[in-house]
């Protein structure tokens, strides 16, 4: 969304000054779906045993798998992300709040990227079969990013113009040049109390006689 033809970028620091002449500020937006072509995968492994050693023999087992699973799916190391192994005692607590301890807990985090979705699904379900213990996140995205964001924000300000005629065409004025673009809403001190963005309400008791409010 962009906020056009009032506030440039640098304005966020509040060293811009406004326009001496009239001016108006517009609104413009555009909207882009896009297949993805990516997939991110979070998940991590864990276990627990009486101790470290123990749960550590066991999530090293967990751990073989999973590579064994990267193999078989060809994904290249340099998408793959594996954390250092976490240890931390682990307790559970009975109606007294009295806590016992149980064992000591072993775990280790992994993210994985596709830029091919083919195997995607069965990449899952092999996934789950090596036994992981949870999916924190699978995040879809596109290699494209910077041209589909540049598209939408060529469309965006060509919508904001428009609307900048429209409005200049209603009080009879003739647009000129944008004076700054914000490539987001911007809200600062400069737009607060705006003349064009004062909101009238009528009275609930008629007055006799009342003038009608002035235009904005």
């Amino acid at each position: 969304i962009l906020a056009a033809l009032l506030i440039s970028v640098s304005a966020f620091a509040g060293n811009v000054s406004l326009p001496n002449g009239p001016y108006l500020i517009a609104d413009g937006s555009a909207t882009s779906e896009v297949a993805p072509d990516t997939v991110t995968i979070d998940f991590f492994i864990s276990n627990t045993a009486k101790t470290t050693a123990a749960a550590s023999n066991a999530l090293d087992s967990k751990t073989t798998a999973i590579f064994k699973v990267f193999r078989d799916f060809k994904i290249p190391e340099k998408d793959i992300r594996a954390s250092s192994v976490s240890v931390s005692p682990q307790y559970e607590y009975n109606s007294n709040g009295h806590q016992t301890y149980t064992g000591q807990q072993v775990s280790r985090n992994f993210e994985i990227a596709l830029y091919d979705l083919t195997p995607y699904p069965k990449l899952v379900r092999r996934l789950l079969r090596a036994n992981i213990d949870n999916i924190s996140d699978i995040s879809f995205g596109t290699t494209h990013l910077m041209q589909d964001r540049n598209k939408v924000m060529k469309e965006a300000i060509n919508n904001a113009r428009q609307h900048a005629l429209e409005m200049a065409k209603q009080v009879g004025a003739k647009l000129g040049v944008a004076y700054a673009v914000a490539s987001k809403n911007y809200n600062s001190f400069l737009t607060q109390d705006f003349p064009m963005q004062e909101s009238y309400f009528p009275s609930s008791v008629p007055l006799p006689n009342a003038a009608p409010p002035p235009l904005p």
